[in-house]
């Protein structure tokens, strides 16, 4: 007796139910699997994000320098002789970023450390003196008490996070393996992906089913048009962030303007928290100075949100990736428990890339609906990627 197929069985791909069955028994096989071969599949994963790192690096600054690399092999320069250029500047920069900025960079760091106990006792200060011209009753005053005990130690607990945060910056810098992938197979991945990048592309193309290259094209295309956009916007944004903060941090004569403005910058990758987890210890160190030290603080800060918000972010970053504030927090939250302080600045790409992911998948999925249910239910209205994410021709 011949199986009648229903629209869920051809809406699946399979014949009967035993095809359902089949599918859910291979996806719990499959977590059982990796429940039970995880020591197995560890040691894989490791040498995965060994290998991951260097290329996540290269793939960002790929993006950064290769507009420059096709604008002057447009003109008639050889792509590796334009390498090897844009090799010899970044050298001299860094060589003129350690022998210069970083010393002066470190010397700020370590006095500020060393200054914190000073900054917090000059704020309790300030709040106690502010709280003393205050009238307060007996549960009032308890409250505030017990608000600034639970500060007391607070100045030893940032100096530890700092001290080890440092030292394990140093220790992965001193390491030879972490050695050896900055300084040596990043610039090799790098050197082959801006001379050889469209050639991977097309080595990978032909490798993909031909009936399925438009659909992967079109899924590199969008990736390329919303991260390779906000990868380039944001590295501007943060060298725009931390010019400004410095120039303006030295014109009002904030202490460690270079520290932090070099941190300014930094967290100009993270989102709407950036620029606050910025500007409160700006703030702190500007009230152990004085309260019209604090006021300039502000003035030069309003400032630099203005042009950031208003003149430099609308031009550079534009609305590409046109993701919800609410999302952006969301993820911020979650990559930065998993992922820590690289986690909330890779959050928002890594969202970007899984988004034109998942937006395809729907996609197909509509189709398949439209196919099979499309006359009982009624249909979507089905949008390719290059229209959703406005992809030139």
């Amino acid at each position: 007796m011949e199986n009648k197929q229903t629209n869920w069985m051809k809406f699946l791909g399979g014949k009967n139910i035993f095809y359902t069955f089949g599918i859910l028994f291979l996806v719990g096989l499959t977590i059982l699997l990796y429940s039970q071969l995880d020591f197995i599949l560890r040691p894989i994963f490791i040498v995965m994000s060994t290998i991951i790192t260097p290329l996540v690096i290269s793939f960002i600054l790929y993006y950064l320098l290769s507009p420059i690399v096709d604008s002057l092999e447009k003109r008639g320069v050889k792509r590796v002789i334009t390498i090897i250029i844009i090799y010899l500047v970044v050298i001299g920069l860094l060589s003129w970023l350690v022998i210069w900025l970083f010393p002066i960079l470190q010397q700020q760091f370590n006095e500020l450390v060393e200054s914190i106990p000073q900054l917090f006792n000059t704020v309790v200060n300030y709040l106690q003196n502010a709280i003393n011209n205050i009238s307060l009753n007996a549960e009032q005053r308890e409250a505030f008490d017990e608000g600034l005990s639970s500060f007391e130690d607070i100045d030893m607990v940032i100096i530890d996070y700092l001290s080890d945060g440092f030292s394990g910056v140093t220790n992965i810098i001193s390491s030879v393996t972490n050695v050896f992938v900055i300084m040596l197979i990043v610039p090799v991945i790098l050197f082959f992906f801006l001379k050889d990048g469209s050639r991977f592309i097309k080595g990978f193309m032909n490798k993909v089913p031909p009936g399925r290259r438009t659909d992967i094209s079109a899924i590199l295309r969008a990736i390329d048009s919303q991260v390779g956009s906000y990868i380039k916007g944001q590295i501007i944004v943060a060298l725009a962030n931390g010019i400004l903060m410095f120039i303006g941090f030295s014109i009002i004569g904030l202490n460690y303007n270079g520290i932090l403005a070099f941190a300014g910058g930094i967290l100009s990758f993270i989102p709407y928290l950036g620029p606050t987890l910025t500007f409160i210890p700006a703030a702190v160190i500007a009230l152990t100075d004085s309260f019209w030290m604090v006021g300039k603080l502000v003035i030069v800060w309003g400032i630099v949100q203005f042009i950031e918000g208003n003149l430099i972010e609308p031009n550079i970053l534009g609305n590409r990736l046109n993701v919800h504030p609410v999302t952006i927090i969301l993820i911020l939250l979650i990559m930065g428990e998993l992922l820590g302080l690289v986690g909330m600045i890779l959050g928002v790409p890594i969202y970007a890339i899984l988004k034109v992911i998942a937006t395809y998948i729907f996609q197909r999925f509509q189709v398949r609906y439209n196919k099979y249910y499309g006359d009982e239910e009624g249909t979507y209205k089905v949008k390719t990627l290059a229209e959703i994410y406005e992809l030139e021709d």
